[in-house]
């Protein structure tokens, strides 16, 4: 547990792939909004499976049973916020038993850094202003949810070979991997792959790629201590310059910037210290 207020906790989740309860989860104690930072399958029955990863929020009901799949060999890392039953509810428009209309709901770029930033500051040992803690564990909320009515429907068919795209780009994207290689595991071909992936989820599998592994440089670069240069080349990028251009194209800032604690907490005062219009 990282933060305890009124209407909500944070915290941090971490199981190893060796830990006996992996697969098997049992019931989510709370309504939660996890940010996963490793990505992982998740198996709600035998036809319904989904990939968890840092491009997305899983929505979880209290209650709510799962069993899991690593495709990490780190095992599954996540942050979440728990939210008080009755403002949840008011939040979504839905009964309070079971707040979350959809399993999971994109995560956008600014909300993605202003989730890191809450973390990196909880973690840190600091107090942040317990005002700007929530307020900003709320706006993850509203904007999230805010991303999902964007989305256009698909049928059963079309979600499973997108959720197999998802999944396979999940497991390799530290490796160098072709369409076809992706349309092979979706199986459907890469022409309508290429468009349906575009359609479903807003963004190009190449887009998608690079994304992800933004994201993941974005943990380690907080969380470790290896050097830039050795994060982007192992993250598949060709050379220090492609990464850092990458990574300021997309966040707005360089990423030698997420190496000054600070960086977290002017990321709360006002996200637009960072990211571009």
């Amino acid at each position: 547990m990282l933060y305890l207020g009124q209407g909500l906790q944070i915290g941090r989740f971490w199981v190893p792939t060796d830990d006996r309860g992996f697969a098997d989860t049992g019931p989510i104690e709370n309504h939660v909004l996890v940010f996963p930072a490793l990505p992982v399958e998740i198996r709600y029955s035998r036809r319904e499976r989904m990939v968890a990863e840092p491009m997305l929020a899983m929505c979880y009901n209290r209650g709510c049973e799962y069993q899991r799949r690593a495709l990490n060999p780190r095992g599954d890392l996540c942050w979440w916020i728990a939210y008080e039953d009755a403002l949840l509810a008011r939040t979504t428009g839905a009964a309070e038993q079971q707040p979350f209309r959809h399993r999971r709901v994109p995560v956008p770029r600014d909300a993605f850094l202003v989730m890191r930033a809450i973390i990196t500051e909880l973690a840190s040992g600091s107090k942040p202003d317990q005002l700007q803690v929530e307020d900003c564990a709320w706006w993850l909320m509203g904007r999230c949810l805010d991303t999902r009515r964007g989305l256009p429907r698909s049928n059963r068919q079309q979600e499973r070979a997108v959720e197999r795209a998802r999944m396979f780009v999940a497991e390799h994207f530290r490796e160098s991997i072709s369409l076809s290689d992706i349309a092979r595991t979706a199986c459907i071909s890469p022409f309508h792959l290429s468009r349906l992936f575009h359609r479903t989820v807003g963004r190009r599998l190449h887009q998608y790629l690079v994304d992800l592994r933004l994201r993941e440089s974005v943990r380690e670069i907080t969380h470790s201590s290896r050097s830039l240069t050795e994060i982007g080349l192992d993250l598949g990028f060709s050379s220090p310059s492609h990464f850092s251009s990458t990574f300021s194209n997309r966040f707005g800032m360089p990423p030698n910037h997420l190496r000054k604690h600070r960086w977290a907490r002017r990321m709360l005062e006002d996200p637009r210290n960072f990211l571009k219009a």
